[in-house]
């Protein structure tokens, strides 16, 4: 369906009152004022405006005002200092900042990743047929400490190589598709949508990263301070539930939702519909955040591994 009236149409008839799971005191909640951050361009989102716009929030007793903000880093530094209650990022970055001490909690999921959810790109006259041919080439990746450089790593030592010869360098991911055909950079590690552009220009692939470090894993999450969260736990859980019922609906009907996702990442819904979509699963499980943990550990991105619940919403 394409059309914004027929949407509505549809997603008015999701369980706008079922969001709550836990036992809690009151029938009625008071009315928690909670400000958020998050990064708008993106469909890992999708449930968060899903539930705005279907008043998920406001039935859960949630006065929700948001900000759109550059990254999930920039987010976690507003909410460490305060000036916002709860925001969106990477739990590779999570779990990194709480391994320094960082007081964060996460509060509900974003999306997970299924193996194929990045991959690595060469053009398709390139000399480089294998992890062992990257050796001493140019790699472009998002970031060097991040998840797409790790899962490189690991995916490239797993298959014989010496990932520490591969040169990383970074670039932003929107320039990554030039860089390439200029042959500025010889490798490229792309998520979707340039992901889905490499492989409309015919790229070649070489591998996929993320299915290295472990078979799915939660890429998004919601995330708070941790004295925030213990003065005001009720709203967190409320958060926390009205996510979990926005995240099982966006996950059945989420082609019928590209109308609305293409409204708040300005992205074409031709280019939505031909990208992998993201799966949103209903809670945040420790077995989820674990193996993001444990590479880190491995390639000394963190000093010492911890147990996944310590950092979850109880």
């Amino acid at each position: 369906m394409t059309s914004r009236r027929r949407f509505l149409t549809v997603v008015a008839t999701a369980p706008v009152c079922a969001y709550p799971t836990r036992a809690r005191a009151q029938t009625t909640p008071a009315i928690t004022p909670v400000v958020v951050n998050l990064t708008a361009a993106q469909p890992d989102v999708v449930p968060f405006f899903y539930s705005i716009e279907q008043k998920l929030f406001e039935h859960a007793g949630l006065n929700i005002q948001y900000q759109a903000v550059a990254s999930g880093s920039l987010a976690m530094v507003a909410v460490l200092a305060g000036a916002v209650n709860i925001g969106f990022g990477n739990p590779y970055t999570i779990v990194n900042a709480c391994s320094k001490g960082a007081p964060l909690q996460i509060i509900a999921p974003g999306s997970d990743a299924a193996a194929t959810a990045t991959t690595i790109f060469v053009l398709p006259d390139s000399p480089i047929r294998s992890a062992k041919d990257m050796e001493g080439r140019v790699m472009a990746v998002t970031g060097l400490h991040d998840l797409n450089t790790i899962g490189t790593r690991m995916w490239a030592d797993a298959a014989g190589a010496d990932s520490s010869k591969i040169r990383f360098v970074e670039s932003p991911p929107s320039s990554n598709i030039a860089a390439l055909q200029a042959k500025r950079i010889d490798v490229a590690c792309l998520f979707e949508p340039f992901r889905s552009e490499a492989i409309r220009l015919g790229f070649r692939m070489l591998g996929s990263p993320y299915g290295s470090i472990a078979k799915s894993f939660l890429v998004g999450a919601w995330f708070g301070e941790r004295n925030w969260i213990a003065q005001h736990h009720d709203a967190a859980v409320r958060f926390a539930d009205v996510l979990r019922v926005a995240n099982e609906y966006v996950d059945r009907h989420y082609d019928e939702l590209l109308p609305l996702i293409s409204s708040f990442t300005k992205m074409d819904i031709d280019v939505l519909r031909r990208a992998n979509r993201p799966h949103f699963p209903p809670t945040v499980t420790p077995g989820a955040i674990q193996p993001l943990i444990d590479v880190a550990v491995k390639y000394k991105e963190m000093p010492t591994a911890f147990r996944a619940e310590e950092i979850l919403l109880k």
